[in-house]
């Protein structure tokens, strides 16, 4: 019983991870549709203009500053680590909720293959909202759907 509830686990964590558009099948895993949720709020410009100068200096030396991530991301370093995903549309953050986005970048990954360190004590949590803000404004509009949908979706739970 518990290898089938580990890899049911396991298949809804890769199909929520593995989603490009807010047609997936994800949408249904916790029994709510996309019909359930409020449209996405509008982006406060003046947290994204906050957000990208934050970001530009504590983030893009990893992440770059075109949010381009390493060039071979996908390929771990010669320490066996992960390399700086993109943060863009290409990248993988929208896919997760605004709760998971600000515990990575508090505290660094939970991967432990993941070189991420967390900014606690260097950014503060309206500093950590702003460039959260700023890397939603790089999304297109599938991508800020989805992943306003995810945040929505973990607030009814």
């Amino acid at each position: 019983m518990r290898i089938i509830a580990a890899a049911l686990g396991l298949v809804l964590t890769i199909t929520a991870c593995s989603a490009s558009s807010p047609e997936s099948d994800y949408f249904g895993t916790f029994g709510l549709g996309v019909d359930d949720a409020p449209p996405a709020p509008d982006l406060d410009v003046g947290r994204v203009t906050a957000g990208q100068f934050t970001y530009l200096q504590n983030c893009a030396v990893c992440h770059q500053p075109n949010l381009s991530g390493a060039g071979d991301w996908k390929i771990r370093d010669k320490d066996g680590l992960l390399k700086p995903p993109p943060l863009d549309s290409d990248g993988h953050a929208w896919h997760h909720s605004d709760n998971l986005l600000i515990e990575v970048i508090t505290d660094g990954s939970f991967d432990p293959d993941s070189a991420m360190k967390g900014f606690a004590g260097r950014l503060s949590d309206t500093e950590i909202a702003d460039v959260i803000e700023f890397l939603k404004s790089t999304w297109g509009p599938d991508e800020r759907s989805f992943q306003w949908f995810t945040t929505w979706q973990e607030t009814q739970q």
